[in-house]
């Protein structure tokens, strides 16, 4: 799977958004359920239902499923047999997949995509990854753990978050100027509608 585009890169993307949104096992007919009548699944619901209509595409299609599972990036569960889940290695696969096909729409100008964290270290790789994915989207790095970028990816930044179950830890805000001092972003408002514990953060910078 060199990239997205590839029909396995596809195939894994959508287990990894059903997975994502469901919270359980994705097989065909349960996604083509899902997606039946939601105009969000659109695009992927005329995907699958071309491969259905094929015999020969069928047969592809539970050849790539075997394919993804013996690569280690799918796997099955004794309770939902009929199923997959992603490994840990397809999530990250995903995620390399997700960040390719990324399209980075700048924001208004002086608008920015705040992300700070506080990781424990015991989801050290987490960590790893999500500095990984904040430095490919286009991010700076202000402090330690906290970046910001001028491209609205805010939708990226919330499937890595669910998908990694860090929702605790990750926390995103949109700013309209910058008030740290810094290289990148020189300029020193105050954040439009910025909490109490985030002025405290740019106070201390001053």
């Amino acid at each position: 799977m060199r990239e997205s585009r590839t029909f396995a890169g596809q195939l894994l993307l959508l287990v990894a958004d059903f997975v994502d949104l469901h919270r359980v096992a994705c097989s065909v007919p349960r996604a083509m359920r899902a997606m039946n009548g939601d105009p969000g699944w659109r695009k992927e619901r005329r995907w699958v239902e071309a491969l259905l209509d094929s015999g020969r595409a069928r047969r592809k299609l539970q050849k790539t499923f075997s394919g993804l599972r013996a690569a280690g990036y799918l796997r099955r569960t004794g309770r939902d047999a009929r199923g997959y889940f992603l490994t840990p290695k397809g999530r990250e696969k995903a995620l390399q997949l997700r960040i390719g096909q990324t399209r980075r729409r700048k924001f208004p100008a002086h608008q920015l995509l705040m992300v700070f964290y506080d990781i424990p270290e015991r989801q050290r790789r987490e960590r790893d990854l999500l500095r990984r994915m904040l430095q490919s989207l286009g991010f700076t790095q202000l402090q330690r753990s906290i970046w910001v970028a001028p491209y609205d990816v805010t939708r990226e930044m919330r499937w890595f978050i669910r998908n990694y179950q860090l929702t605790r830890d990750v926390r995103l805000l949109r700013v309209r100027e910058l008030a740290v001092r810094s290289s990148a972003y020189p300029r020193a408002e105050v954040p439009l509608g910025a909490s109490k514990d985030v002025q405290k953060i740019y106070d201390r910078e001053k």
